[in-house]
Formats: structure tokens, C-alpha cells, sequence
């Protein structure tokens, strides 16, 4: 179910990590802003991302499935990764980003995307407003002195 509504983006996913592309970073950002529209306004991804989100509950028996859905994540983060290094390569973003730590936030804002249109698709409405949404995220990844190497986490107040 989960590979049906994510293989058709397998080409714009490839060429975010072609070192032969000269724009890497605009991939990711075409990839982020198809993904959040493709599912805002395609009523079967929805509904897919709605059971995936809202209506799995990964019990014991549902062993097999966590697992596949994990190395699907694990996959999604190295290709991620992979297309920020790419663009770190091409000067689209800064030399020093840690693309691990960036990865994982990227990730999460496309997955705490779908999961909040699933949850109030009337307030999150990323069918007109997805650029917008993933504009300000890679302006994220550009600019926060947290998620460049070397930046330590920061510690809970006592």
C-alpha cells in the first residue's frame, strides 16, 4: 500500500542525488512541494497516509509491516541525505550543514506534513500552499546555525 503512493516519485528522487545535476536542491524542493500536493489533492494517497498515520497500529503481529515501514524510513533518510550532500557539492547550501541532523529534520517536516493534513486537512492546507511550506523549510536548512557539524546539542535546564 505504503510503495504505491511513493514508487511514482522514484525519478525525481534519483536525480537528487545524480551528481551530474546541476540542481540538486531544487529537486529536493520540486520532490518536497509534489509530494505535499500530490497528497492534498489526490484523495487515494490521502486516504493511504490517513490509514498509515492514523489507523496502524503496529502491534506484535504487525511485525513484518513496522519492519518494512522502518527500512522504507531508513531508505527515505540515506536518499535524503544523499541529495543534501549532493547539494552541499553544488554550493546550494552551506559546506559545514550536518546532513545527518538535516536529513532527519527534513524528514520529519514532510511526515509531520502528511500526518497533520490527515488529521485537519481544513487548517493545513498545503494544496495551494506547499511552495511556501518547503520554501521555509529549506530556508531552515540554509541558515540555522544548529544544524551545522560541530554544533553541539543543547542541554535540558536542570
Amino acid at each position: 500500500m505504503f510503495d504505491r503512493v511513493v514508487l511514482p516519485l522514484d525519478e525525481l528522487k534519483a536525480a537528487t542525488t545524480d551528481p551530474s545535476e546541476p540542481d540538486p536542491l531544487g529537486r529536493i524542493r520540486d520532490l518536497c512541494v509534489l509530494c505535499l500536493r500530490n497528497t492534498a489533492t489526490d484523495a487515494r494517497r490521502r486516504r493511504v497516509f490517513e490509514i498509515l498515520f492514523l489507523k496502524c497500529e503496529f502491534v506484535e503481529e504487525m511485525g513484518p509491516v513496522m519492519a518494512r515501514h522502518q527500512s522504507t524510513m531508513r531508505e527515505g533518510l540515506e536518499r535524503i541525505r544523499e541529495g543534501l550532500r549532493n547539494a552541499m557539492s553544488k554550493g546550494q547550501l552551506p559546506a559545514d550543514l550536518d546532513a545527518e541532523r538535516a536529513s532527519c529534520v527534513l524528514h520529519s517536516f514532510i511526515t509531520g506534513a502528511l500526518r497533520d493534513m490527515a488529521i485537519l486537512p481544513d487548517i493545513f492546507d498545503v494544496a495551494t500552499s506547499a511552495d511556501q511550506h518547503v520554501d521555509a523549510m529549506l530556508d531552515t536548512l540554509r541558515y540555522s546555525p544548529v544544524l551545522r557539524t560541530g554544533t553541539p546539542a543543547k542541554k535540558e535546564p536542570a
